[in-house]
């Protein structure tokens, strides 16, 4: 018998098999049974089981979601409303066909990505290579969310990051772009000799010859009567090399991106740098965690969840997915309505028509918890309250509600 390397687990076969069943039941409105959910209606706001819900949405959303985002239960026991305590082979089980459905949403340049922390990261990592091929991994991103401050922690470690494992439906067909710059179009000048990592000469030698500089600080790649030969060298003497090849520098110069410039004592040679509407996106985030909680106290008046997930981290996977007209996103563990509040933020500051369809189950919230508190009876009467008090905020249309209602 051949070995393979892979997860298994007990119930796996039936897992997948559940992915392919039909769906149980059928979704509603408030004016009757609704047989297709179709994407005209824009933003959307599903209350039910989210399995059976995905299976609904495939007739007419299969291959058209551009964004997936979700945050599943983390297996950690510790939730009070969501509830979260499973083991590992039935949080895989779970998880498994979720997964499977949610590949089938993806446009072929889509991208999923789904927030975890160290207790499934491993599981996690391993089952979406499975659905969505190991090739079409992009990269984890370590969500920073918290510092080390306030009581000792058992052991005396902070857990202070989370993560969100990224894979494309099709890495060949996926593009990503970077994040917006504040400083766009501001222009600097600075050194065109290379400088930091590798710069000696014998690096790139040949980006090592001369520039010619006149008096008044033009540049040129022949020498000419008065001007000063000035190579890519140290204060030391030490040779290294210029930014670019001869062509490039050619080029460059004609742009008038090139200047030399007396600094201490010795002629160099400046680059003009304009800044992109662009900067590169890290996997690497900061953003307190606080700013959840705070964002939904400001919608909803009070703290109806101890750690709902900081609008901006979804910011930042709506500005890297390079989204465009009539893309929509979807999260089928919508909660407390994040990417909802999300994505309305973000297509008011952008104007781009990106719409959302949130999946949230009516889970009960437990008794005592802020959420009861505050009125609320079950999660999806939190996410839909959050949604629609964002839409005002931006005086954006509410989302069409939807309801699974069993045959």
């Amino acid at each position: 018998m051949a070995e393979t390397y892979g997860l298994t687990w007990p119930g796996k076969k039936d897992a997948l098999a559940l992915a392919h069943t039909p769906p149980k039941g059928h979704l509603s409105t408030p004016n009757g049974r609704l047989d297709t959910v179709e994407r005209s209606l824009g933003d959307v706001f599903i209350e039910g089981e989210n399995l059976e819900v995905l299976k609904l949405l495939t007739p007419e959303y299969a291959d058209a979601v551009k964004l997936i985002y979700v945050d599943p239960p983390y297996n950690t026991g510790n939730d009070p409303v969501y509830g979260d305590d499973y083991r590992d082979s039935s949080w895989l089980s779970m998880i498994y066909p979720r997964l499977v459905r949610a590949r089938d949403l993806l446009t072929p340049d889509g991208l999923i990505a789904v927030s975890i922390d160290d207790h499934e990261l491993h599981h996690l990592v391993t089952v979406m290579n499975e659905v969505f091929g190991e090739k079409n991994f992009i990269t984890i991103l370590n969500w920073r969310k918290r510092g080390t401050g306030g009581q000792v922690a058992k052991n005396a470690i902070i857990n202070q990051v989370e993560y969100v494992v990224c894979f494309a439906r099709d890495a060949a067909q996926l593009r990503l772009v970077g994040l917006p710059n504040e400083n766009h179009g501001t222009a600097r000048w600075r050194d065109f000799r290379k400088a930091g990592g590798q710069w000696q000469r014998r690096y790139r030698p040949k980006q090592f010859f001369p520039l010619w500089v006149l008096p008044d600080g033009s540049v040129s790649l022949t020498e000419s009567p008065g001007a000063i030969a000035v190579h890519p060298t140290d204060a030391t003497g030490e040779e290294g090399f210029w930014e670019n090849g001869v062509p490039t520098t050619a080029e460059r110069i004609d742009a008038g991106e090139l200047r030399g410039r007396i600094i201490r004592g010795r002629w160099k040679i400046e680059q003009l740098e304009v800044a992109k509407q662009t900067t590169n996106a890290g996997n690497y985030l900061e953003i307190p965690s606080t700013r959840g909680t705070e964002r939904l106290k400001a919608l909803l008046g009070s703290v109806v969840l101890e750690n709902p997930k900081p609008v901006e981290l979804i910011h930042y996977l709506l500005h890297i997915s390079d989204l465009r007209d009539g893309d929509v996103v979807l999260d089928f563990f919508a909660g407390s309505g994040t990417t909802g509040d999300a994505v309305l933020s973000w297509r008011a500051e952008t104007g781009r028509d990106v719409s959302y369809v949130l999946v949230t189950s009516d889970h009960p919230v437990a008794a005592g918890t802020g959420a009861a508190l505050a009125g609320f009876s079950t999660v999806a009467e939190i996410g839909l309250a959050r949604v629609r008090a964002a839409a005002d905020d931006v005086e954006a249309l509410p989302p069409r509600t939807l309801k699974l209602v069993a045959d």
